[in-house]
């Protein structure tokens, strides 16, 4: 498997937030197509004899399953009488659910990446309240959702302006971090099976080793990275005022051997003289500068 993926994709396979990332997307995937194979069986489910004799097309199936493995799911799974009081109290486990999201099968992380490739700027706990809310119409999906949602946008509110206040900065350029943001989640939604936060799916949870919050996932590593183009961007900026510092010590050197001429050996610092309508300075030159010995 791991050949087969450095051969598709360019991935970091020494990397164990990169495998956490595709255990977790495979498992979702085969949960999502075993729900298929059993949606397709409850069709035919009140004979089961029909039910065995008719497989689920290839497209859902798989196009080199055979007969044979329908038959063992049939036999073995789905009529199966421990089977059939799971599915119930999976059943009963559901109806006891609050409220559900208008997110269809797409992970919570998901969603918000395809809002950062449109231009948007959500957060963790705007991203939860518009997958909480029918499309287009911004209407909560029901009283228990929008509880939640106000709660939490509140708390964040909250919490920028405590942080606008200590840091004596303009409440617009507040920015609440991630981490504090899954705090406020994690206190409202709670915490599920395998200290993941509730609703947030698999790749958002409590770490037990330090009791905080943190995402394990592809995004994991999104605040260092922002971290460090940050970084770059202040490196960036000094290369820069050096580069002008350098190109006007350039002119003054040119200046003085225009005006004074040549200048003594402790002074000349190897720069050649340069003609009128020379760039005093390139990048391609960023070697060959010396401002002494």
């Amino acid at each position: 498997m791991a050949i087969a993926l450095q051969f598709k994709f360019e991935v970091d396979l020494t990397d164990p937030a990169m495998w956490k990332f595709i255990d977790d997307h495979m498992n979702s995937t085969y949960n999502d197509w075993r729900a298929k194979l059993h949606k397709h069986y409850k069709e035919y489910a009140s004979d089961p004899e029909v039910a065995r004799a008719t497989p689920p097309p290839g497209k859902v199936f798989g196009s080199q399953r055979t007969l044979e493995e329908w038959h063992y799911l049939v036999d073995k799974l789905y009529t199966d009488e421990k089977y059939q009081k799971r599915c119930k109290a999976n059943a009963e486990n559901r109806k006891k659910k609050k409220y559900d999201h208008t997110g269809g099968s797409r992970p919570f992380l998901k969603h918000m990446e395809a809002a950062v490739e449109k231009g948007e700027n959500p957060t963790y706990i705007s991203n939860w309240n518009t997958l909480h809310m029918y499309k287009d119409k911004a209407v909560w999906i029901n009283e228990a959702a929008e509880s939640k949602g106000k709660k939490m946008m509140e708390d964040y509110e909250k919490a920028k302006q405590e942080l606008a206040e200590s840091s004596r900065t303009e409440l617009d350029h507040i920015t609440v971090s991630k981490q504090q943001q899954l705090e406020i989640m994690t206190a409202e939604l709670g915490v599920a099976k395998g200290r993941r936060i509730r609703g947030l799916g698999s790749n958002l949870r409590v770490e037990s080793s330090r009791d905080r919050t943190t995402a394990t996932s592809s995004l994991a590593t999104e605040q260092k990275v922002e971290e460090l183009q940050g970084t770059v961007g202040e490196l960036k900026g000094t290369v820069s005022e050096l580069q002008g510092t350098v190109g006007k010590l350039l002119g003054v050197i040119e200046w003085m051997r225009t005006h004074v001429g040549a200048l003594p050996p402790d002074m000349d610092m190897g720069v050649p003289p340069q003609n009128v309508g020379d760039p005093t300075y390139s990048d391609d030159d960023d070697d060959n500068i010396s401002l002494g010995h």
